[in-house]
């Protein structure tokens, strides 16, 4: 039996406007736990304190995009707009209305032409109204919804990972500028010996030439970061050339629970079954398989139209097939990252470590005048430099964690 799937209103046109400037920037993006208490921000957020103004907390990040966001708002009301028809209402006016033609068709049966376009007027209201029939209405109600809700989780998805992203060139920013402090005071130091004739001007022209270059990437990362800025407060639907600053992420997320320690089979069960794309692919499939069916009814085995049928159902096996393979190794190369990143984590926390007692035996040193204040001064660069070591593996392996989440508990691979 042919089946007529009920076309979903505004969806497409919805789904266009989320080409946001995110995708300007190339920026890879990625609900639930997947690390314990320490990863209170991944468990779907849901802040009871309201950010400051002017300042965005990854805790409310969701919250505020769905409540902000034109595009997401567009695709909730459209949602909306799907779960509040009235099917036996629809119903009942299309079977009013497919009377009043049939009664049209009778009154006006001698004037040319004008009972055909009724019946072609009265098969396309049978359409609507076979469309709308239980089971129709259900799967094409399913499949709006599961459409809509990934595309708002993908929207929400791209405002974390910009956000973590803005936290990681905002940490380089900060190594950058130390660097040009520590650059500066080489400069003094080389004018110094160079008046004294104990370096060459070459030498410390090559000096000066690198603190530019270094002054002239500072200047651009800063430009990324006011860029990113300002597509995140796009997302939160808000002024674009507002002043916004990023609270960062509360605590370290270093320890894992139950959707780490749940083994990996059944976390791709899991997400296999949340994910659109695969639903997606799925449907594809089955509508092919009907067609092919229904063309092999309506023209037999001979019939071209068959042919065609059945070669398009031939595409959407292998289309499913591949959709399927790419989902699986997108989850397993997330897994096999969360390994990695832990690692670098943990690397970082015991450099720092290291670090800290280098630092605290300098101190002794330095008060003892057993090294100078310059020496010192090397020794809690480094000490700094390690705590940016921390805080970026900290932004790493939380990112990596977020996207094994979304893409566990909503099937949504950024």
């Amino acid at each position: 039996m042919k089946k007529e799937v009920l076309a979903l209103c505004a969806v497409g046109l919805f789904l266009t406007t989320l080409a946001t400037p995110v995708s300007a920037l190339s920026l890879q993006v990625t609900k639930k736990s997947i690390v314990s208490t320490a990863t209170a921000a991944i468990q779907k957020p849901n802040s009871n304190v309201p950010d400051q103004a002017g300042t965005v907390s990854f805790d409310n990040l969701e919250s505020r995009i769905r409540k902000g966001n034109p595009a997401v708002l567009s695709l909730q009301a459209s949602l909306d707009a799907q779960k509040a028809f009235n099917r036996d209402v629809a119903s009942k006016e299309l079977v009013d209305g497919i009377n009043q033609l049939a009664d049209s068709a009778w009154l006006m049966q001698a004037i040319p032409g004008a009972v055909a376009s009724i019946n072609a007027n009265i098969d396309a209201l049978k359409k609507q109204l076979d469309a709308i029939k239980e089971d129709e209405y259900q799967e094409t109600l399913e499949r709006a919804t599961r459409q809509i809700d990934n595309a708002m989780d993908q929207v929400i998805l791209g405002g974390q990972s910009l956000y973590l992203s803005i936290l990681t060139y905002e940490v380089n920013l900060a190594d950058m500028e130390r660097a040009l402090t520590a650059l500066q005071r080489s400069v003094t130091e080389m004018e110094a010996r160079y008046q004294l004739g104990q370096v060459s001007e070459l030498t410390l022209l090559q000096l000066k030439t690198t603190q530019q270059n270094t002054k002239s990437q500072a200047e651009s990362m800063k430009l990324a970061i006011a860029k990113m800025k300002s597509s995140l407060s796009y997302l939160l639907g808000e002024n674009q050339n507002a002043s916004l600053t990023l609270t960062g992420l509360k605590q370290d997320y270093k320890q894992t629970n139950s959707l780490l320690s749940m083994d990996y089979p059944t976390a791709l069960k899991r997400a296999k079954e949340n994910s659109f794309a695969i639903y997606s692919a799925n449907m594809t499939l089955k509508d092919a398989k009907e067609v092919w069916e229904d063309a092999k009814e309506d023209y037999g085995l001979s019939g071209y139209k068959y042919k065609m049928a059945e070669q398009t159902y031939q595409s959407a096996v292998y289309t499913h097939d591949a959709s399927l393979k790419n989902f699986e190794l997108s989850l397993q190369a997330l897994h096999q990252a969360i390994s990695e990143a832990q690692l670098g984590y943990n690397t970082a926390e015991l450099g720092l470590r290291n670090q800290e007692k280098v630092y605290a035996a300098a101190q002794v040193k330095y008060e003892q005048g057993q090294i100078s204040s310059y020496q010192l001064q090397a020794a809690n660069e480094e000490l700094l430099a390690a705590q940016s070591a921390l805080k970026l593996a900290n932004i790493k392996l939380f990112t990596v964690l977020n996207q094994y989440s979304w893409a566990v508990e909503q099937g949504v691979i950024g």
